[in-house]
Formats: structure tokens, C-alpha cells, sequence
């Protein structure tokens, strides 16, 4: 099943992405729009699948607390792109490794969604698709990561999922589209990389591998 639903995901991704008006569906109310005339700055995440007991697994974490934006949110694995990186794949690769310590050497790059702006930091977050044949023995540096969360593909398709909730963005509280992965809240820049995601997969016809 795995292998097959990878081959048929690498397919889709090499054909034209269904971009911003996807994302969109998951974009808190009065947010920017995706692209900017600013110099931002540059940055990548994982959204990286893997097998366990015949579902499909990706992996997000819940980001330390810490004086800068994005303190406790939860997010892909990833984050700036560093001088040491060839490219913006290496910097997923890299921040995979150093934040939940899976090694880049086995992760296997398929693919790209499309780019998306962050206001709240300015950045531009390039998310690529990897796959592991199997569940990793994760690592978390506590520095950076409160914990990891592992969350079946199916569910975060499962339309009751799919919800609205109360976030706090500096000193107002805002309501906005999320994904309920077993009790955690996805929203945000995340989310609409999720909804592009999934629509792809989608497009695979997961449950008849």
C-alpha cells in the first residue's frame, strides 16, 4: 500500500499544483495574501510520511515556548535557510535532523508543494514531501520542540476534523480554520499547507492503492 501510495503522490506532484486558491480554504480571516513585493526571507519544512500498522502517518511538532513568533505553535518540521544549505531541500533536511533528530540520509525527497508567505515573520516557507520506509526513533532537541505528534493521513482528511477555532495572535483573539489532529489545533500557515497537501492526495485515490 505504502509503496504504491508514493508513486502515485510523486505523479501528482510533477503535474501542475493546485497553489494559493487551496491554501486559502484554511487562511485565518484578514490574512495577506500569499505573495509579497518584500524581500523575505527564505525557508523550508518536511511534511514527512511514513508507514505504521497499514496507515499513513505524517509528523508535526509543537514548537518550545520562547520569546518570537511562532512560540508553541505547531508546525512541520523545518525553518531558515543557512549558508551551509545547498539548496532549500537541505534546509528541511537539516532542521528535520537537528529538531526531532531523523537522519536526512534516509529520508527520500519526492516532491514540492507551492511557497507560502508568513506575515507574522516575514517569511517565505518552501514545504517539500520526503517519506521514511518506516517509523523513525524520533529525537526532539527540548530547546526548540515540546513534543512531536503523529497524525494518521486519513484523519486529517476526515471532514469532522476540518473545524474552526480560538487562537490568540499578539494581544487579540481570532477565530479561524483548523485541523483537529486528536485533540491538537493545526491553523494557520500550517493549515494551508496541509489543505494543499491533501488536495494532492486527493488526486491519489488513497483508499484503493
Amino acid at each position: 500500500m505504502f509503496d504504491s501510495f508514493i508513486e502515485k503522490l510523486q505523479y501528482q506532484l510533477r503535474k501542475k499544483l493546485p497553489g494559493e486558491k487551496v491554501q486559502r480554504i484554511m487562511a485565518p480571516p484578514l490574512r495577506l495574501n500569499n505573495s509579497t513585493n518584500k524581500t523575505t526571507i527564505k525557508s523550508s519544512v518536511l511534511i514527512l510520511l511514513y508507514p505504521l500498522n497499514n496507515e499513513i502517518y505524517t509528523v508535526f511538532i509543537k514548537r518550545a515556548e520562547y520569546d518570537g513568533f511562532h512560540s508553541s505553535q505547531i508546525s512541520f518540521p523545518g525553518g531558515k535557510y543557512e549558508n551551509v544549505d545547498n539548496d532549500l531541500s537541505k534546509t528541511a533536511l537539516r532542521e528535520t535532523h537537528e529538531e526531532i533528530g531523523v537522519n536526512p540520509n534516509s529520508i527520500n525527497i519526492i516532491g514540492q508543494i507551492s511557497s507560502i508567505y508568513i506575515p507574522v515573520s516575514n517569511y517565505t516557507a518552501l514545504p517539500y514531501i520526503g517519506y521514511l520506509k518506516e517509523k523513525p526513533e524520533f529525537k526532539i532537541d527540548n530547546f526548540e520542540v515540546s513534543r512531536i505528534i503523529n497524525v494518521k493521513i486519513r484523519e486529517l482528511m476526515d471532514n469532522k476534523n476540518n473545524q474552526t477555532g480560538i487562537f490568540k495572535v499578539g494581544n487579540k483573539l481570532i477565530e479561524a480554520p483548523c485541523y483537529n489532529a486528536n485533540g491538537d489545533k493545526i491553523w494557520g500557515a500550517t493549515a494551508m499547507m496541509v489543505s494543499e497537501f491533501l488536495k494532492i492526495v486527493k488526486q491519489t485515490d488513497l483508499s484503493n492503492p
